[in-house]
C-alpha cells in the first residue's frame, strides 16, 4: 500500500528524532526512497531546524527534474531527469559526506533513464541542529511545496553509503544495509500508523490526510530485516506485508 500525498492541504509526516544526523562540513548522511510524481516546485523530503536552515529535494519548476536547495539557497546539484509520466516510479538517493562542493551527490534512478548521478556543484547549506525530518513536503518554511504524488520506501543513515549500496537499496523497501540505520519507513499498510510504522523505532506524525493504493514500483520486493530490536518476522500477502513486533 503506497502512501498517496495529494497536494491539496498541507499534509506531511515528520519526525523529531534526529538520532545525530546533521548536514555539516563532516558530516555522514544517506537517504533514499520511492516516488511518483513530478508536479512543479514540489518537494518529498528534506531536513530543517524548523527556522531559516533546511535542505529539501525539490522537483524544479521550469524543467521535470530533481535538485536540491536549502532557504533561500541552491541549487546544490546538476539536475537530474524525472519521467514525464506522473504515474511512474522513480528513486531517488542522497549520500553527504560534508557541505563542501563535491561531498555530496544526489542519484536518480527511473525505468527509461536507469540510473543517473550529480556529485554537488556548490557548497550545501548547513542543518547543523535540525529538529525535523519530513517526508511527503520537504521544507517546513514552504508549506506550499507539498508532494503530489507516491511514496514507499523512506531510508536514511548516520553514514556515507557507496553508489552500489544506495543501488542495492532500491530493490527492496526495507533496508539492506543495517550498520548505522536511523529511519526506516516502508510506507505500506492501509492505516496512519501502519504506513508510518518506522521500524527503526521513531515516531513519525501526520499533518493532514493521506490515502493508499496497492501500487508498488516493478521489480521491488519488501526484502527482509530480522536483526532490528523488536522485529520477529517479516512476510507479504499480496500488496501488503505483515510485520511481527515483539516490544
Amino acid at each position: 500500500m503506497a502512501l498517496i500525498w495529494d497536494g491539496t492541504t498541507n499534509d506531511r509526516a515528520s519526525t523529531s528524532d534526529i538520532n545525530g544526523l546533521t548536514i555539516d562540513t563532516t558530516c555522514a548522511v544517506s537517504a533514499c526512497g520511492w516516488c511518483t510524481g513530478n508536479t512543479a516546485v514540489r518537494s518529498p523530503f528534506g531536513i530543517s531546524n524548523g527556522s531559516s536552515l533546511q535542505f529539501e529535494l525539490l522537483r524544479r519548476s521550469a524543467t521535470n527534474d530533481l535538485n536540491a536547495f536549502g532557504y533561500s539557497a541552491g541549487p546544490f546539484f546538476t539536475n537530474l531527469a524525472l519521467p514525464a509520466s506522473s504515474s511512474e516510479w522513480w528513486f531517488w538517493a542522497l549520500s553527504i559526506s560534508g557541505t563542501a562542493s563535491g561531498n555530496a551527490h544526489l542519484y536518480v534512478w527511473t525505468s527509461g533513464g536507469g540510473w543517473t548521478s550529480s556529485a554537488s556543484s556548490a557548497a550545501l547549506q548547513a542543518v547543523s541542529s535540525p529538529s525535523v525530518i519530513m517526508w511527503g513536503n520537504g521544507p517546513l518554511l514552504y508549506s506550499s511545496e507539498m508532494w503530489v504524488g507516491k511514496t514507499l520506501g523512506l531510508k536514511i543513515w548516520n553514514a556515507v553509503l557507496t553508489e552500489s549500496e544506495l543501488q542495492a537499496e532500491r530493490l527492496t523497501l526495507l533496508p539492506k544495509r543495517q550498520a548505522n540505520l536511523t529511519h526506516a519507513v516502508p510506507g505500506v499498510g492501509d492505516s496512519s500508523s501502519a504506513a508510518l510504522r518506522d521500524i527503526a523505532g521513531n515516531t513519525w506524525s501526520l499533518t493532514g490526510t493521506i490515502t493508499y493504493d496497492a501500487d508498488l514500483p516493478a521489480g521491488v520486493s519488501y526484502g527482509a530485516i530480522l536483526s532490528l530490536p523488536g522485529v520477529q518476522s517479516i512476510t507479504a500477502s499480496g500488496a501488503t506485508p505483515k510485520v511481527t513486533l515483539a516490544f
